[in-house]
C-alpha cells in the first residue's frame, strides 16, 4: 500500500480473508455514499434556489466540529415531523433511503 500511496501515514492494518469484502463494503458506504446523497441533494436543492456553496459551507462546518453530533428531527426523535418528511417523500425516489436510514439509525441507537 506504501508504494502505491505514499502520502498514506496509517499503520497498516491486516484484516482477516473472510472480512476484506464486509471491510469493503463499509469503506464504499463511508467514503462513496455521503458524497452521492450530497450531490443529489445539492441537484435537488436548486429547485430551490439554494446556492450549493451554501449547503457545502454548512457541511463543512458541521464535520469540522469535533464535538458536532446528529441534530435536529433526528436527535430529538420528532416522530411528528419524522413524519410528515416521510410523507412529503413518499412518491419520490428518496422515500425508501429516508426510512431506511432511519431504521438503521434506530436500530443503532437502541443497541
Amino acid at each position: 500500500m506504501k508504494k502505491t500511496i505514499p502520502w498514506f501515514k496509517n499503520k497498516i492494518i491486516k484484516i482477516n480473508k473472510k472480512d476484506k469484502i464486509y471491510y469493503h463494503s463499509l469503506l464504499t458506504i463511508y467514503f462513496s455514499f455521503p458524497l452521492i446523497i450530497k450531490r443529489i441533494i445539492e441537484k435537488e436543492m436548486k429547485k430551490f434556489n439554494i446556492p450549493r456553496n451554501y449547503l457545502h459551507n454548512l457541511l463543512k462546518k458541521k464535520i469540522e466540529n469535533k464535538n458536532s453530533n446528529i441534530t435536529g428531527v433526528l436527535a430529538r426523535n420528532d416522530k411528528k415531523i419524522i413524519s410528515k418528511h416521510l410523507k412529503s417523500l413518499k412518491k419520490t425516489k428518496y422515500y425508501g433511503i429516508y426510512k431506511e436510514i432511519l431504521k438503521i439509525w434506530s436500530d443503532y441507537e437502541n443497541n
